[in-house]
């Protein structure tokens, strides 16, 4: 009877074992060394690949499984590949922790296109225009004309498709604006700041909004800044259709 009772005990403790790893799949526990992924939720284009990556792993191995293949895989770097519609959690097991990312593999859609403003009016001309309007209003307040940057304007374009989806100066994934900077390969070090806007057609229009907006003319006329990234998108099917960003550095 000892012996058999034992057993029962030595069997519950692997069940509630058990029981513990699957919780943690399902909510997604970050590591005690602070491990966490770059995303948590997802939304992936059939068909379609995005690299997941775990920061402060503190030197452990990372794991990576997938709860239902048939919809997506993942390879031993994190590359996660959408197969079929539905919804799936990506595991990265580091220590004894298990981080989650909850996936949901969508059909893809087509690009959204820019409004027929007339044949040449390209993001690349509004961010020309944009740039004339920031310079006069510069020139007024006696501060050095900016620049305009090219690969501050990649980071300016990455933000303006991103608050079509969030209207925010945090990425859609929570993280600060400025994290967009390390993606485009500058220094967040760098004093910067971002500029938003949703709802006008032209550039004249949102700059205009922007002068009226103390914090926002504030970054427009701060003689600090050196560079500007103009950023625009346009989604036919979005609350606002017309997205714009700014973003400014030393």
């Amino acid at each position: 009877m000892v012996v058999f009772m034992k057993r029962v005990m030595r069997l519950s403790v692997y069940l509630v074992a058990a029981a513990i790893a699957a919780s943690a799949l399902s909510l997604g526990v970050f590591a005690e060394s602070g491990a966490s992924l770059n995303r948590k939720t997802l939304n992936m284009p059939l068909g379609k690949s995005f690299t997941l990556k775990v920061s402060n792993a503190g030197g452990n191995t990372v794991s990576w499984s997938s709860s239902d293949k048939s919809i997506a895989t993942v390879n031993s770097n994190g590359r996660v590949t959408a197969l079929k519609k539905g919804n799936v959690r990506i595991g990265a097991k580091v220590g004894d922790s298990i981080l989650v990312c909850r996936i949901r593999v969508i059909e893809p859609t087509a690009p959204a296109s820019k409004p027929p403003v007339s044949s040449d009016e390209t993001a690349e001309s509004y961010g020309e225009e944009m740039l004339k309007l920031i310079n006069a209003e510069r020139k007024k307040e006696e501060a050095s004309p900016l620049s305009l940057d090219e690969t501050l304007c990649k980071a300016a374009n990455i933000r303006a498709e991103e608050i079509a989806r969030s209207f925010s100066h945090q990425r859609p994934d929570g993280k600060e604006f400025k994290t967009v900077l390390t993606e485009v390969g500058i220094e967040t070090s760098l004093h910067i700041g971002e500029n938003i806007s949703a709802g006008s057609s032209t550039a004249k229009d949102t700059f205009e909004r922007w002068m009226k907006s103390p914090g926002h003319k504030r970054n427009i006329l701060t003689a600090d800044y050196k560079k500007v990234g103009i950023g625009y998108y346009y989604d036919s099917g979005g609350k606002y259709k017309y997205y714009w960003v700014q973003i400014f550095s030393g």
